[in-house]
């Protein structure tokens, strides 16, 4: 092999090593992100209910009216219990501690969930690379070099003769439309 067909597949060789450590550390990265999103908001989902976000927001419609200069005894619909709404004052609605309960149990369950969505894509990730490492001493190890692997379309019989490839059908089917 010359100088220059070495120092090419070296070259090639070393590129794509990089381009695919570079596309596991992206995957990797995005089910780490994917993970510590999803695990609190579906734990929101399933553990508050439509009320408890119907009180929160109009919460903080009425905490954001008051930033606004709005007169604070203009009225606001709100809801004390489910299905119970009433006209009332936004400085009112805008003091309730129930909406401060409810936004920090919130809160609270995010940060922790995050955390434990930090845990598992972590996790994920390791899992991943044990089994990419697996696989690839699994396949290192197989008994036939890469010049002998069977791609498809390429298939040898046992006593050596090739059998139907891809270019020999090329080739007939380009013989059968010359024909007709």
């Amino acid at each position: 092999m010359t100088f220059g067909n070495a120092t090419l597949r070296g070259g090639q060789t070393l590129l794509h090593d990089a381009r695919m450590w570079g596309q596991l550390v992206r995957w990797g990265i995005l089910g780490l992100v994917l993970a510590i999103v999803l695990t609190p908001a579906v734990s929101l989902v399933t553990t508050t209910s439509a009320h408890e976000w119907r009180v929160v927001g109009l919460g903080t419609l009425a905490e954001f009216k008051l930033g606004l200069k709005y007169d604070p005894d203009s009225r606001q619909a709100y809801e004390w219990r489910e299905d119970e709404r009433t006209l009332e004052r936004i400085s009112l609605i805008a003091s309730d501690p129930k909406i401060e309960r409810i936004r920090k149990r919130m809160l609270d369950t995010v940060h922790k969930k995050a955390w434990l969505g930090l845990w598992l894509g972590l996790g994920g990730i390791v899992l991943f690379a044990l089994f990419f490492w697996f696989l690839g001493r699994h396949t290192a190890s197989s008994p036939e070099s890469p010049g002998e692997r069977r791609w498809p379309g390429k298939s040898s019989s046992p006593d050596g003769a090739s059998t139907l490839s891809f270019t020999a059908l090329s080739s007939r089917n380009r013989e059968i439309r010359q024909k007709t």
